[in-house]
């Protein structure tokens, strides 16, 4: 499951990974990525990630906090520290691929 983030607050979980996807509803990659993410985040394999979507419209400071310049971004954090950049569409066994390579 995905959550929305509103007023710039990211949720805290108890899970060791957050993955935030910068998104907005006018950009066609960000529509194709969206079901992507969604299927990834009910994905058993990644149970010990919270998935959590940034509309940049309307959580800019958050959006420029994380230096986002292009949309669709998907950051992995792990706590509060980065430490992986995506930029642009996946299609899913990509976008698997990549994520299994930092999560690991």
């Amino acid at each position: 499951m995905i959550k929305d983030i509103k007023n710039n607050v990211i949720c805290n979980e108890d899970t060791e990974y957050t993955i935030l996807q910068f998104w907005a509803p006018w950009c066609g990659p960000c529509r194709m990525m969206k079901p992507v993410v969604e299927e990834l985040s009910e994905d058993s394999n990644f149970g010990n990630v919270s998935f959590q979507r940034v509309n940049v419209d309307e959580n800019p400071l958050l959006s420029n906090y994380h230096h986002v310049q292009s949309i669709p971004t998907l950051l992995v954090l792990k706590g509060d520290t980065l430490v992986e950049t995506l930029v642009g569409f996946k299609p899913k066994n990509k976008l698997m691929e990549e994520l299994n390579r930092v999560l690991i």
